[in-house]
């Protein structure tokens, strides 16, 4: 049986489809790593995270849909599909995300790439 998703990666998901910055950056421990493979930078901390997500989500209008995903341990792997106002955002672009939580609970680090 697989197991659930943990309720940080819906609260991660839901806020980013709501474009709720506070939210979204709230799902991160407080120095929390954004490390983007498609644009070869990383996000560190609250008001980095928060400037990647009004750059690459906000700004774009984008959508996140999980298609799968995967727990072991304390990483979650998730396949998504990315809508938006970016190029070819209306047929949608594959992505992976791979979130590795806290013991708090919250998101340390995820890693985020195009496919």
């Amino acid at each position: 049986m697989e197991k659930q998703l943990p309720e940080i990666i819906s609260k991660y998901i839901e806020a980013s489809n709501d474009f709720d910055e506070t939210g979204y950056a709230d799902t991160f421990i407080d120095n929390g790593v954004i490390d983007e493979l498609s644009v070869g930078r990383k996000f560190e901390g609250e008001e980095e995270i928060k400037q990647y997500f009004r750059n690459y989500f906000i700004d774009y209008k984008t959508s996140t849909k999980i298609q799968e995903y995967q727990i072991k341990d304390n990483v979650v792997t998730v396949k998504v599909i990315f809508k938006g106002s970016f190029p070819n955002g209306g047929q949608g672009i594959s992505g992976f995300y791979e979130f590795s939580l806290s013991p708090t609970g919250k998101i340390e680090q995820l890693i985020a790439d195009l496919k």
